[in-house]
């Protein structure tokens, strides 16, 4: 099946990162929110969602990195629909920009359910990095260590992430979406 990039091109950075200003615990907070295409482009890769944060820890020191939900319930909080989009948005920190894949999704999928020699086999990581339901990982490991040989292994996360493309894809388009409608 073949998938719709959600947008393949923004004209400016500003169009794809919004920022969003406030303060957390009285200091000055930033979140920037959306999808950095100058980054994707300079290092020829698919563009990817990002939330960061910058904040002011004490005078002239700050700190950085993914916004969490601290960060966004600071910057929108009198403001549910802002919060609302900035959560969509969230959600979708470093998956595609384009199909809402998450970042190296098999890789880090086979990864997850112990698929070679120095993987980690871990239901809740798998789950949280192919945004499903831990039972839903669960099932899939059950179904993985059914069989014997890891190209086998391989070809069911493989038919599991493509059973997920059509749902990244709504997500993928909602989060660029809430990028539009963040003023």
């Amino acid at each position: 099946m073949n998938y719709t990039p959600a947008k393949a091109i923004v004209p400016s950075l500003e169009e794809a990162i919004k920022k969003v200003t406030g303060k957390l615990e009285g200091r000055p907070l930033t979140v920037r929110a959306g999808v950095d295409y100058d980054y994707a482009k300079k290092y020829k890769q698919d563009p990817y969602f990002s939330v960061t944060h910058l904040a002011e820890t004490s005078p002239g020191s700050y700190s950085s990195g993914i916004a969490s939900d601290k960060h966004i319930v600071a910057v929108a909080h009198t403001d549910y629909e802002k919060l609302h989009h900035l959560m969509d948005i969230k959600k979708m920190h470093l998956r595609s920009a384009t199909t809402g894949a998450p970042m190296h999704a098999n890789a880090n999928a086979y990864y997850h359910a112990g698929i070679g020699e120095h993987a980690k086999q871990n239901t809740e990581h798998l789950a949280h990095h192919l945004d499903i339901s831990t039972e839903h990982a669960d099932s899939i490991m059950n179904h993985v260590h059914s069989v014997g040989t890891d190209d086998a292994k391989k070809k069911i996360i493989d038919a599991h992430i493509e059973d997920l493309k059509p749902r990244w894809q709504h997500d993928c388009n909602a989060a660029h979406k809430a990028i539009e409608a963040l003023k």
